[in-house]
């Protein structure tokens, strides 16, 4: 995917300069009987205009294919890609599309429309982009969502409805 970041000095070169998406880690955890499990989602795209001096025509768009979620064994893998949970048949990609991006002291501050199957939510996410070498990584905060929300899975006694998700992106 190109991607078309514009940033100002000292942070960044001031050029423009068309990226491409190099790599992205997708990470969740969540407690299913009482233990932290994680896993990975392995395929990510995204599209970015970023203007760190014009935030207002900035613009993140993501996707995720469910059927490169990860959890390192293959029987779960297999059974939360299934209609129980990701239904990933009917519902192939998650996505993530900023609606509003403003600056922190700690660097970004982002409105985004998460869709998960056929529930859209809008969330806030923190996050950094910063220089690595001729990269520029982008970074959120640690954050969380209620699966149940997004109807994945029902009300379970062992698995939490809590999922705590990182993104990290090189461009």
């Amino acid at each position: 995917c190109a991607v078309l970041f514009i940033a100002s000095p000292p942070t960044f070169v001031s050029a423009q300069k068309n990226l491409v998406l190099q790599s992205a880690n997708v990470v969740y955890k969540i407690k299913n009987a009482g233990v932290n499990t994680n896993g990975s989602f392995k395929k990510v795209a995204a599209e970015v205009l970023f203007d760190a001096n014009n935030l207002e025509k900035s613009k993140i768009s993501a996707t995720v294919q469910v059927n490169s979620l990860d959890s390192g064994i293959g029987l779960r893998d297999k059974h939360l890609k299934g209609e129980n949970y990701f239904d990933a048949e009917k519902y192939p990609v998650i996505s993530l599309v900023a609606t509003k991006i403003t600056k922190t002291d700690s660097g970004y501050l982002g409105t985004f429309n998460l869709s998960i199957k056929a529930t859209t939510q809008s969330i806030q996410l923190p996050f950094t982009v910063t220089p690595n070498g001729n990269a520029l990584d982008f970074q959120t905060t640690e954050f969380s969502i209620n699966r149940l929300t997004y109807g994945v899975g029902k009300s379970s006694i062992t698995l939490s409805n809590t999922v705590n998700i990182s993104i990290k992106a090189t461009f």
